[in-house]
């Protein structure tokens, strides 16, 4: 959370920490600190697609496939 905090485009520290939650069976946490992430972009102005990816399935695994879906497609239409 530190790491974050002091560099919230440390995507290696929200997949550890969303990882954390998630194995801890808080998988909104999860979601929150993998969310926030989409905010922050990359040299070329979008999020990464493979953390895309990783944030639409924590969607899915918390049942919200429309979500999930619009992801998905965001990705796919980035590839």
């Amino acid at each position: 959370i530190k790491s974050l905090n002091q560099n919230p485009m440390n995507f290696g520290a929200r997949y550890v920490l969303a990882d954390l939650y998630r194995r801890q069976g808080s998988l909104l946490k999860a979601l929150d600190v993998m969310k926030e992430g989409l905010g922050w972009t990359r040299p070329k102005g979008q999020p990464d697609i493979n953390y895309v990816v990783a944030v639409a399935l924590l969607y899915r695994q918390s049942g919200d496939e429309e979500t999930y879906q619009r992801l998905i497609n965001e990705a796919a239409a980035r590839a």
